[in-house]
């Protein structure tokens, strides 16, 4: 670490900020300028890399040399790992279920039975979640309907098997501008359980999407989890072998 009393500062830069760049730590000094300057984290993060390159230019003496980060443990590259299989496994097994779900309900609605139906609301309905920088927006179009079954009056929110929302507006307005609030439609229901229902039966291109892409990545996580239950095999079989060394050097000759 460099003396205090050898560094320069930029004169437009808070010194404070600069002092932990000095020192190499320049996520905190991130996090100095989003808390001073109100900063999204990506801005905070490119400004306080403009900030070292400017530093170095201009006073490259009296900046520190850029440290390595240590090394992980075998403890922590093996709990890494796993996470990073964990994580390919879940979603995969996640995207997998909802395409299977979808298939199956658009497969079982194409023979359902139908009546006529009244909507009772029909929105374009935006989600969003996340802050900054990080803040996304999904728009879905939130349709419900009721209908009567043998004297049973039954309501349902489902437009098609696989209902998800999308980045983009203009999805969900289609199927609200085709199901305007007080119209009729058709509504198919499952005959033995008629609160199970939908507007439109059958499949939707969006489910095989669901099924492909969580195929892939559960096959990659059951990939990669073979890959790492072979690694661990073999390094126990070199641990036992070098133990086993060990042990015959350490035997006295007879």
């Amino acid at each position: 670490m460099n003396d205090t009393r050898e560094r320069q500062y930029l004169e437009d830069v808070p010194r404070d900020v600069q002092d932990l760049i000095y020192q190499d730590r320049c996520r905190e000094a991130a996090q100095l300028l989003i808390e001073q300057k109100g900063l999204g984290k990506i801005q905070a993060a490119m400004e306080t890399g403009r900030i070292v390159s400017r530093m170095s230019e201009q006073f490259p003496e009296a900046m520190p040399a850029p440290s390595s980060r240590p090394a992980l443990t075998a403890k922590q590259e093996s709990k890494a790992t796993w996470g990073f299989i964990s994580l390919f496994l879940v979603v995969g097994t996640v995207f997998t279920a909802f395409g299977i779900h979808g298939l199956a309900l658009g497969f079982e609605s194409r023979t359902w039975p139908s009546t006529e139906g009244r909507i009772l609301q029909s929105v374009v309905e935006r989600e969003t979640s996340g802050s900054g920088t990080d803040r996304s927006t999904s728009y879905h179009a939130k349709v419900t309907y009721e209908f009567t079954v043998d004297g049973v009056t039954y309501k349902g929110d489902r437009v098609a098997s696989t209902d998800v929302g999308r980045g983009k507006s203009a999805h969900a307005r289609r199927i609200v501008k085709r199901y305007p609030k007080g119209s009729s439609a058709r509504v198919y229901y499952m005959p033995d359980k008629p609160g199970k229902c939908l507007l439109e039966p059958g499949f939707r291109g969006v489910t095989f999407i669901f099924l492909s892409v969580g195929l892939c990545v559960l096959a990659l996580g059951i990939v990669f989890l073979v890959a790492q239950i072979s690694v661990m095999r073999d390094e126990r079989r070199a641990a036992e072998q070098s133990l086993a060394g060990d042990v015959l050097k350490a035997a006295p000759e007879e």
